[in-house]
C-alpha cells in the first residue's frame, strides 16, 4: 500500500478511506521471511469461498508437481468442501486420489465431477485411466466404450485412452482405429504414435511400425522404438521384416 501511494500520488486522506476494513482481509504471518525483505510481514488474503478454493487448488498443483500427493489431496479436499458444486475440484481430487492408489475414492470423485458437468469428457476418461493404472484393463475398456455413447462427441483425449485400453486388451486393430482418429486432429501426438507403432508391429505391418516408432521417438516417446531396436518384434518378411 505504501508503494501504491507513492507511485500514484494518492493522498493520505484517500488512502485512509481505501484502507478501511483492510485489516479484516489480511492476516500477518511473522514466521515467513524473504531475503531482501527483512522486517516485512507476509499477509494472507482472506477471500470468499471461491477465492479460498482457488488458492487451495494452486497449492495442490504445486504439491503434486513436487510429488507430495498427500498434501495435494488435503488441499483438494478443502477446495471441494468450499465449492462442492465444482466439477473441476472434484475431478482433480479424484485424479490425485487415483495417483495415490486410492482407487475407489478416486473413481467416486471423478463420477461426481462427471455428473456435475455431463458434457466434460475429462472426468469420465479419468475413471478409465485410474482403472488401467490399477491393472483393471477390461473394466477400463468397457467403461471407455460406454463413455463414447455417453458423451456428446468423440474427443482426442477419449480417443487416445480408448485406443490405449483396446491395445491393453489385445485388440490392436481396434486400437489403431482410435489412434487414426487422434492423428486427424493431432498428427504429432507422441503417445498415440508410440502406441500405434506397437499395434502395427503386432498386426505384422513392420513398415508402418518402424515409421511410427521413429516419429514417436523424435517426440520423446521411445518405448516401441527401443523394443523394435532390441528385436522384440518379429514380423514376416512379407511385411518388411524388423
Amino acid at each position: 500500500m505504501e508503494v501504491f501511494q507513492k507511485q500514484f500520488g494518492v493522498s493520505d486522506k484517500m488512502m485512509k478511506k481505501m484502507s478501511e476494513g483492510i485489516g479484516k482481509l489480511v492476516q500477518a504471518d511473522p514466521t515467513r521471511r524473504t531475503p531482501g525483505l527483512e522486517g516485512k510481514n507476509w499477509v494472507r488474503i482472506k477471500g470468499d469461498a471461491a477465492f479460498s478454493a482457488r488458492n487451495r487448488m494452486t497449492q495442490a498443483i504445486q504439491a503434486s508437481a513436487e510429488g507430495d500427493f498427500d498434501s495435494a489431496i488435503t488441499h483438494l479436499r478443502r477446495a471441494v468442501e468450499l465449492q462442492p458444486q465444482s466439477a473441476e475440484y472434484h475431478f482433480h481430487l479424484g485424479a490425485t486420489l487415483g495417483k495415490k492408489g486410492l482407487i475407489e475414492e478416486g473413481i467416486q470423485e471423478c463420477w461426481i465431477a462427471a455428473k456435475l458437468d455431463p458434457k466434460w469428457d475429462i472426468p469420465l476418461v479419468e475413471v478409465g485411466i485410474i482403472l488401467i493404472n490399477s491393472g483393471q484393463n477390461q473394466a477400463a475398456l468397457e467403461h471407455l466404450e460406454a463413455a463414447v455413447r455417453t458423451l456428446p462427441e468423440m474427443t482426442t483425449h477419449l480417443a487416445v485412452n480408448l485406443g490405449y485400453a483396446r491395445m491393453r486388451c489385445n485388440d490392436p486393430k481396434g486400437a489403431l482405429e482410435m489412434f487414426e482418429t487422434v492423428f486427424e486432429d493431432v498428427p504429432d501426438h507422441g503417445l498415440a504414435l508410440d502406441c500405434a507403432a506397437h499395434c502395427y508391429f503386432l498386426i505384422g505391418d513392420g513398415k508402418k511400425g518402424r515409421a511410427f516408432a521413429k516419429r514417436a521417438y523424435q517426440l520423446g516417446f521411445m518405448d516401441t522404438y527401443r523394443d523394435w531396436r532390441a528385436g522384440k518384434y518379429r514380423v514376416s518378411s512379407q511385411s518388411g521384416g524388423n
